[in-house]
């Protein structure tokens, strides 16, 4: 590794700013909490096993890791004997304690923390242990002091409760540029309460009219529904969804549709407390949607002390169709293209309908221009027949909204994919991030089939997926070079 180890930048490199140190250190804890979550313990985390390419850390040598799904009759390690390197192993782990978690690289994460800070390998085990101010010439952020103290509290009850936990504590220090600190928040799947399966597409497309209002405001970070929807059907506490998104509030709701009646209940969560901040409930009918879509994202804001505006130089056009029941075939049609595979004809069928019901509907036109193009890249379709429909729908959205990033990003698939025109579909994507540039999956399908595919940028388009922080828990399940296809 042409950087080498951070052991050996320590030795022979400039010291590290606390920006610099708590981003790697954040950054690691990223990697720490992946292995957790795969039930695997490192043991050995130190600046030697700590690569680095271009400034960007690799967690290396799991050697003596410790998988907890391993029984007693096959541990290569046996209670009672001490496994690790002396100044970064845990105190649990240094006494050979019989069980230990992922607390106990959390310890020695921050014992590197507290090196690259201080410049020194401090034993912060002592009775008498110095802190970080007291080891360094210039002041330190007195939260990020408090974050590395209960890091390595000797007792790992009193440590923070997850890797993500740590980042999360680490990037509320203000030091640190990893973890932006505008106001964020993910909008989680609405529960389907109609009893009827067939209506889970209403509640979905619910939920992501929401984020798509929210998301509208330039001073909101807003969770893309690829990870917010990950939590569907999981029983799981608030608290920890806020941590593995890292966002600060979070939305859940509610559906029940019958008929023409509509009862929608939300409520907005702060995701470090669980305390529940608002609620509400819609009695309407299915003609009020619109309404209540605004309403709620409105009151959202409103408690979060935001206002809802456009992207500067936008008009926005109210509402988005008149006509419910193209809405309806456009839920449906949206439903369908993210569960993809075969489901991605249907999806054509729906657009289909919703646009023979509102021929203007610019979502619904550059739905249906976007599903048309993947069925023939995903050789579900043939592309003589889909490649003139498909640029027909991106034409007709673009003039219908010329606001529309959705519209935008058809046309770029459409000039990639069928008509080979490399420089229209780069402007493109430019005219989508410029129109919605806090939209996540905007970036991502830019950075799969612009930087990666036509460009060979595999480094650029890692790097853009890598800034969206809500993504990487998930793409890393899946391995980046399944996402880019290398």
């Amino acid at each position: 590794m042409p950087g080498g180890t951070l052991r050996g930048r320590l030795k022979s490199g400039p010291p590290f700013s606390t920006a610099s140190a708590v981003r790697l250190v954040a950054e690691l804890a990223d990697a720490l909490e992946y292995a957790h979550l795969h039930d695997i313990i490192h043991r050995d985390v130190k600046p030697e096993n700590v690569l680095l390419h271009e400034e960007r850390p690799l967690l290396a040598d799991f050697g003596i890791a410790l998988s907890r799904t391993t029984t007693d009759e096959t541990r290569l390690t046996e209670s009672g004997v001490a496994v690790g390197t002396h100044g970064y192993m845990s105190p649990e782990q240094l006494s050979g304690a019989a069980v230990i978690d992922g607390r106990t690289d959390q310890y020695s994460l921050a014992c590197v923390l507290s090196e690259l800070l201080t410049g020194e390998s401090a034993d912060l085990r002592r009775d008498a242990e110095p802190t970080v101010t007291a080891l360094r010439a210039a002041p330190i952020d007195p939260h990020l002091e408090e974050t590395i103290r209960r890091a390595t509290a000797r007792d790992p009850r009193h440590r923070f409760e997850s890797m993500a936990a740590f980042a999360r504590a680490l990037s509320a220090s203000g030091t640190s540029s990893v973890v932006d600190r505008t106001p964020s928040i993910a909008v989680l799947e609405f529960e389907n309460r109609s009893g009827e399966r067939e209506n889970d597409y209403f509640a979905e497309g619910m939920s992501e009219e929401i984020i798509h209002l929210l998301a509208k405001n330039p001073d909101l970070h807003v969770v893309a529904r690829t990870s917010s929807f990950a939590f569907k059907g999981v029983r799981e506490d608030l608290r920890a969804i806020g941590e593995r998104l890292r966002v600060r509030h979070l939305v859940d709701g509610s559906v029940r549709k019958s008929g023409n009646r509509l009862r929608i209940s939300v409520e907005l969560v702060d995701a470090s407390s669980g305390y529940q901040l608002w609620s509400e409930r819609y009695d309407r009918t299915i003609e009020d949607v619109f309404a209540i879509q605004d309403e709620i994202a409105a009151a959202i804001a409103g408690k979060l002390e935001l206002t809802l505006r456009d992207v500067p130089g936008t008009t926005r056009a109210e509402p988005r169709t008149r006509n419910v029941k193209a809405y309806d075939a456009y839920l449906k049609g949206t439903a369908q293209m993210h569960r993809r595979g075969a489901a991605t004809l249907e999806a054509i069928d729906s657009f289909r309908e919703a646009i023979a019901l509102d021929p203007q509907f610019a979502p619904a036109l550059a739905g249906l221009s976007h599903a048309l193009v993947l069925s023939s890249f995903w050789g579900m379709a043939d592309p003589r027949q889909t490649g003139a429909p498909a640029v027909d729908a991106a034409r007709r959205a673009r003039e219908a909204d010329p606001t529309s990033a959705d519209a935008e990003v058809s046309s770029a698939l459409v000039a990639l994919l069928v008509e080979f025109d490399r420089d229209a579909a780069s402007a493109a994507w430019e005219r989508a991030i410029a129109l919605e540039p806090a939209n996540d999956n905007v970036r991502a399908m830019r950075a799969v089939f612009h930087h990666c595919y036509v460009m060979g940028d595999t480094d650029t388009a890692v790097r853009e997926l890598r800034a969206q922080p809500e993504h990487q828990a998930l793409l890393k399940r899946i391995g980046w070079e399944n996402v880019l296809g290398v």
